[in-house]
């Protein structure tokens, strides 16, 4: 099923498409624009904080881009809140500047879910599976996670704390690349493999790392933009 992903990630993400939507971000002025880098600038200027107070910021920033209001974020008590709060500045301070398209995978090997694909080793940290970056996540933002129902808020998160290494995965990207707007799981993950197997292989996906590079943003970002306005 990653293969598929590859393989509509090259229908859809066309020079054209890119340039378009490229051309409109350079000239036009709009919320998630004028946003996007002062909130990554801000993600990484609090990067490794481990307040309350700090993470209620992050949490609003990334709240700004969801038409809701965050009812159950921090409801857990005060120490639970803590304990996944560290969790996931620990692994920010680990892998904030890794790279989807150069991280290494490998298959999970314990019992509950053997065989899925997850990060390799990476500065010498334990090989890492995505769910353990979701579930502490679903923690501070719903109070319980739910990986099949959260993703719209888990993953802009993680996007701005790991910017290179998280895509945002939301009802139109899931639409354009599964035909559903029901996001799950195991099509994030479907997702994020078959989008580094597309930055890895595809000359499109060449491309677009070349003109993040020249306008010193995500590759993610910019295939983000790309499907999210398709």
């Amino acid at each position: 099923m990653t293969k598929n992903v590859y393989l509509k990630l090259n229908e859809i993400l066309t020079y054209e498409a890119i340039d378009t939507q490229i051309s409109k971000f350079t000239s036009d002025s709009y919320w998630y624009k004028q946003s996007y880098r002062q909130f990554i600038k801000r993600f990484r200027e609090t990067r490794g904080e481990t307040d309350i107070g700090i993470w209620a910021e992050r949490l609003a920033l990334v709240y700004s881009w969801l038409p809701k209001i965050p009812l159950k974020s921090f409801a857990l008590d005060d120490d639970m809140l803590q304990v996944n709060i560290d969790r996931l500045s620990e692994l920010e301070s680990t892998f904030y500047d890794v790279e989807l398209s150069t991280i290494r995978r490998t298959a999970y090997l314990g019992s509950l879910y053997h065989g899925e694909t997850i990060f390799s080793s990476y500065k010498g940290y334990y090989d890492t599976a995505i769910r353990e970056f979701l579930v502490p996540a679903g923690y501070v933002i719903h109070k319980e996670p739910n990986l099949n129902t959260q993703l719209s808020s888990i993953t802009k998160l993680l996007h701005f704390m790991c910017p290179y290494l998280f895509p945002i995965f939301d009802t139109k990207v899931c639409k354009q690349l599964f035909d559903t707007t029901r996001q799950t799981y195991e099509r994030y993950l479907m997702y994020i493999f078959g989008l580094q197997q597309f930055l890895q292989q595809s000359e499109i996906g060449q491309y677009i790392k070349s003109l993040a590079n020249k306008m010193d943003l995500s590759p993610l970002y910019i295939i983000d933009l790309v499907i999210f306005n398709l």
